[in-house]
């Protein structure tokens, strides 16, 4: 239960510094494609993802080899 009360009050304190003081964008959501090499990290308020150019490029660059 110490444990529990304990990282509840450090999330508020993580919401509050990056949100509150920072004001920087919170990432909301991380999705495992293939593997922890490959995240993809969405980022409230942007509709980013910066390995979305990434893995385009990745999969052009594949698709483009004559071998």
């Amino acid at each position: 239960m110490r444990i529990t009360t304990t990282l509840f009050l450090l999330s508020l304190f993580y919401y509050y510094i990056l949100v509150d003081v920072t004001r920087s964008p919170l990432i909301t959501q991380i999705d495992p494609q293939w593997g922890a090499s490959r995240t993809v990290i969405h980022i409230e308020g942007t509709g980013f993802s910066p390995n979305a150019g990434l893995n385009v490029v990745e999969a052009s660059s594949i698709d483009s080899d004559p071998h």
